[in-house]
């Protein structure tokens, strides 16, 4: 652990909250660094009794430290399970220490550990999704702001191979001294890579991604990293016949040792590799390592074992990993993300307020159910995956929802970045009134807060219960909401650097299809709507019922935290065919080339008719 004797920092003010029990300060301070990510322990503060970011106390034993630093290092490395980062003291080194108002005989000597960093070791047979997990964990922590690298010991070992070099399941026999030796080197070099990654200012997260199938493996890493980084291991264990099944055929479509090899012949190498890996691994079982096991996780079913885990980031993980797969990874679910209609504000270039939709944003709300529904996938058997409609609690995403035949729910979070005293105003008008702060978000406009306002990083802490909700849905999920609410959601899904959020494009009147692959990434597609201007062309909504209509209220809806339901006039069980008819009855005019033409196929007519 790099210990530092000068902090760099400043305090810049520190106002004191309670006097009664502990003395408690409201201490603001400025870093030096502009990455500089601090971790507090939330413990129960008993003088105001609540709970308080904190730091962890411990006695200090002559016997036992060497100094006040030393008491303060056995103390984030036991208690607070924190190790690596910057070792910061908090007071001057001749300072006798903070009073404590109700023993008045001690004294606090504080310190600070800034960016601990934390190695996350994959464990598990081939084909147990892994990789999956890796997607998913490194696109949510990066997400919140903790800088994750995904190194894959499998793409060293193809890209050290010889050029007409042929590594089939022979090469992972632990017999094959040329397999071993070239899979240790690989192993070597992104163990390396990593070292040097967590030793950069940037890197906090590296997930090293393995089989790591034998206690003498494990064993070596843990040899490497105690002491220097925090480190957890993940274990999938997947005893599911059918699931393993389709795990393996999905690896085929994205699997670089498999490019250009029919599905059969390498569905022949990849089960004949197991074999090889299934004759030498041993779960892990030594309680002493800190680990997360994941069995049957990833079918959506399972149970979760996990053993020595603590402190900010490693419970964050645990939670994320039990809602990620929950709704497991063979799922032919599709995310949409659709910003609002143009409202009144909009088109008049104002930031924030509660406008009603225009002209041109009531037509986009009537046209988008034909779109959803020209795209809802299908089942197995031919039916249609059931479709939730998220909104915020604002009247223009609510407008551009009313027409969508399926349940809705209202989420607070989903409401747009809060303008504070700029709410209302058009830019020109900030740059006017406000010209500092105008240049402030102009230079930085991730971190920028509006006075009595929000910034794109609130907006992402608010997102998160939003997010994990999507995660752990089986059904079809789409979320009509406001353009940097959208944008935050947009570059979770598509893993984008935290810096470029609030430039990603969120073009009007589109929807945004993703798709989720069994990699845990995501295919992206935006389905532009372009709207009919022509006079008597505005349709209203028309439908035909293919079963008896069953109310909402009969749906059984699993309202998340945070979320409203509301009822709606069409169910996604009736079987609803929707059509568009103008005012006279007849057909409307054909959209323009180019434009999304829903409703017009037989795909459509089918999934509308079996969406029951």
């Amino acid at each position: 652990m790099e210990r530092s004797s000068t902090a760099e920092f400043e305090v810049v003010s520190q106002v004191q909250l309670h006097k009664r029990y502990l003395t408690l300060y409201d201490r603001r301070i400025r870093f030096t660094r502009a990455d500089g990510k601090v971790t507090l322990i939330r413990e129960y503060g008993q003088g105001h009794n609540s709970l308080v970011y904190c730091l962890p106390t411990g006695g200090f034993d002559p016997k036992k430290h060497k100094d006040f630093a030393a008491c303060a290092l056995a103390e984030l490395s036991e208690e607070a399970m924190l190790h690596g980062g910057s070792f910061v003291r908090l007071l001057p080194e001749q300072h006798p220490g903070l009073n404590e108002v109700k023993w008045s005989m001690n004294r606090f000597q504080p310190f600070m550990v800034i960016s601990p960093e934390l190695i996350i070791i994959m464990c598990g047979l081939p084909g147990r999704g892994k990789t999956f997990l890796c997607n998913k964990i490194k696109c949510y922590l990066n997400w919140l702001g903790h800088p994750t690298k995904h190194f894959n010991v499998g793409s060293y070992r193809r890209q050290q191979k010889h050029q007409d070099e042929v590594q089939s399941a022979d090469f992972f026999d632990a017999n094959n001294a040329h397999g071993v030796e070239a899979r240790e080197k690989a192993a070597f070099c992104c163990t390396q890579d990593v070292l040097e990654y967590l030793a950069t200012e940037s890197g906090q997260v590296a997930i090293f991604d393995a089989t790591n199938t034998t206690e003498e493996r494990r064993q070596s890493l843990v040899q490497q990293f105690h002491g220097r980084y925090q480190y957890l291991f993940i274990e999938s264990i997947c005893n599911d016949p059918k699931a393993l099944e389709t795990n393996y055929h999905a690896k085929m479509s994205f699997s670089p040792d498999y490019t250009g090899i029919s599905t059969s012949q390498a569905m022949g190498d990849f089960k004949a590799r197991i074999s090889m890996y299934e004759k030498v691994y041993k779960p892990i079982s030594n309680r002493n390592l800190h680990y997360i096991k994941l069995i049957d996780m990833v079918t959506g079913r399972g149970h979760m074992d996990v053993n020595r885990i603590s402190g900010y980031l490693g419970g964050k993980i645990v939670f994320f990993l039990m809602q990620v797969c929950k709704a497991g990874m063979a799922n032919s679910r599709k995310i949409w993300l659709t910003p609002h209609g143009a409202s009144d504000f909009s088109l008049a270039g104002r930031v924030g307020g509660d406008s009603r939709l225009c002209g041109e944003g009531e037509e986009y709300a009537r046209r988008l159910p034909e779109v959803v529904v020209d795209r809802l996938p299908l089942t197995f058997e031919d039916r249609a995956i059931p479709v939730s409609v998220w909104t915020s609690t604002l009247v223009r995403t609510i407008q551009t929802a009313k027409f969508l035949p399926f349940p809705k729910l209202r989420w607070k979070a989903l409401d747009e970045l809060h303008a504070g005293v700029c709410d209302g105003l058009s830019y020109a008008e900030i740059e006017k009134r406000f010209p500092h702060e105008f240049a402030a978000r102009r230079k930085d406009k991730l971190k920028y807060r509006y006075p009595s306002g929000e910034s794109y990083l609130d907006v992402v802490q608010r997102l998160e219960p939003v997010i994990i909700e999507i995660e752990r849905e089986k059904e079809c999920v789409l979320v009509v909401a406001h353009q940097a609410v959208l944008r935050a959601i947009l570059g979770y899904f598509t893993a984008a650097p935290l810096e470029s959020i609030p430039t990603l494009e969120i073009p009007a009147h589109t929807l945004i299809e993703l798709r989720p692959r069994p990699d845990g990434t995501m295919d992206v597609e935006f389905l532009p709507v372009r709207l009919r201007n022509a006079a008597g062309a505005t349709g209203v909504l028309a439908c035909t019922r293919g079963v008896s209509p069953v109310s909402s209220e009969e749906l059984p809806v699993q309202v998340p935290f945070g979320a409203v339901f509301t009822a709606t006039p069409f169910s996604h069980r009736t079987g609803v065919r929707l059509h568009r008819t103008t005012a006279g009855g007849a057909e409307p005019p054909q959209p323009e080339a180019g434009a999304v033409s829903p409703g017009s196929g037989a795909g459509t007519q089918r999934r509308a008719t079996m969406y029951q």
